[in-house]
C-alpha cells in the first residue's frame, strides 16, 4: 500500500533579513511560522521544500548548465574514483547501490568537498564552467543558507539559536555539490530505481532540475510513502540521520529512494545538485538532555568524522 504526504513549502526569506534570531533578538512572527512547519514536517518524515535561501533562479540555471557539461566530457575515466575514505571524486553509472536487495542505482555522480581547491584532486579535471561556479561562489552560497537553516531549526527545536551554527565553522564535512546525473532508462521504463538513500549527516539539500521531475519513496516500514513538493524554484531538504540521533528521534531521518514516475519521464537524462551539510570533524554529537525523555538515551555520544565515515562505508560499491 502507497500512503502519500504533502512535503510543506516553506519561505526561508526571514532568515535572511537582519531581524529577529539573525541579529540575537526576539524571534519575528515569520520566523516562528516557518520554524514550526519545519518542525511539524521533521517530526513527521523530515522533507521539508523551501525557497528564498539565497539562490536565484539565474545562478540555478548556471548551476545545471555546468552539471551538464560535466557529465558531457569523454574522459571521465581520468577523474579520480569515488571512494567512501575520502568522499569525494567521480562515481560511473550503476557503480553504487544503497540497498544489496536492489540493482545498481541507475545515476553517475561527481562529489566535491570545501575547500575544493585543495582537497578535490579531480577538479582540475572537469570543465571550466564547472570549476569556475564551484571554487567559490555556490559554496559561499550554501554555507550561507546552511547557517541561516540551523537557526531555523535550532529555533524550531527550542534550542540556543546557534546551538547548530556552532558546530560549522570549517565546513570541512561538507560535500557538494554532487552533481547527480539519472540516465535514460531504456525503453521509457517506469519504476526504476534511480538511487536509494538516507541522508548520513545534519540535512541534505537537493536542488532538482525540475521539481515534478522525480518522487522520493519511504523504504522503512511495510509500507512506500509517496512525497510530493508545491511546484516552485527551490531545493528540497531532508533530515540526515546525524540530526534524527541528535534529536533522539524526536526528528525522524526516512531512508528513500528515487523512482522513475512515468515514461515521458524516464526517456530523458534528469540532473539534480546536492549539498551535504555535516558538523565539522571534530565536533561531538552528543543528544541533547532535553530529548532523554525518561532519561534514556538511544545514542552514545559520537564524533562527526567517524558517524559520517561509518555511514559512508554501509555504501555497497559495485
Amino acid at each position: 500500500m502507497v500512503s502519500s504526504c504533502d512535503i510543506p513549502s516553506i519561505n526561508l526569506q526571514p532568515f535572511f533579513e537582519d531581524k529577529g534570531v539573525v541579529i540575537g533578538d526576539t524571534p519575528t512572527t515569520e520566523q516562528m511560522e516557518a520554524a514550526a512547519t519545519i518542525h511539524q514536517a521533521c517530526q513527521k518524515h523530515g522533507f521539508v521544500h523551501v525557497n528564498n535561501f539565497g539562490l536565484s533562479e539565474s545562478f540555478g540555471e548556471r548551476l545545471f548548465a555546468a552539471s551538464k557539461d560535466l557529465f558531457s566530457v569523454a574522459d571521465k575515466h581520468d577523474l579520480v574514483p569515488w571512494h567512501p575514505s575520502h568522499n569525494t571524486g567521480y562515481s560511473p553509472y550503476k557503480s553504487e547501490s544503497l540497498n544489496v536487495n536492489r540493482p545498481a542505482d541507475l545515476k553517475e555522480a561527481f562529489n566535491v568537498r570545501f575547500p575544493p581547491t585543495s582537497t578535490n584532486p579531480s577538479l582540475s579535471k572537469t570543465p571550466m564552467s564547472f570549476q569556475e561556479i564551484v571554487d567559490d561562489e555556490f559554496f559561499r552560497k550554501l554555507q550561507t543558507a546552511a547557517i541561516r537553516y540551523s537557526m531555523a531549526c535550532a529555533l524550531a527545536l527550542d534550542l540556543p539559536i546557534d546551538f547548530f551554527s556552532k558546530t560549522l565553522k570549517k565546513f570541512d564535512q561538507c560535500t557538494g555539490p554532487m552533481g547527480l546525473q539519472v540516465k535514460s532508462v531504456e525503453g521509457g521504463e517506469v519504476g526504476g530505481s534511480a538511487g536509494g538513500e538516507e541522508a548520513d549527516g545534519w540535512k541534505d539539500v537537493v536542488v532538482p532540475s525540475s521539481p515534478d521531475d522525480t518522487n522520493n519513496h519511504n523504504k522503512t516500514g511495510d509500507e512506500n510513502e509517496t512525497t510530493t513538493a508545491t511546484t516552485s524554484f527551490g531545493a528540497i531538504i531532508n533530515t540526515g540521520a546525524m540530526l534524527a540521533r541528535w534529536t533522539n528521534d524526536h526528528w525522524k531521518a526516512t531512508a528513500h529512494r528515487v523512482v522513475v514516475p512515468n515514461a515521458e519521464i524516464a526517456s530523458q537524462d534528469r540532473y539534480s545538485i546536492a549539498f551535504f551539510v555535516d558538523p565539522d570533524a571534530d565536533e561531538f554529537i552528543e543528544v541533547d538532555p532535553k530529548f532523554a525523555g525518561d532519561g534514556k538515551c538511544c545514542y552514545e555520544p559520537i564524533r562527526s568524522r567517524d558517524f559520517l565515515s561509518m555511514k559512508l562505508n554501509e555504501m555497497t560499491l559495485i
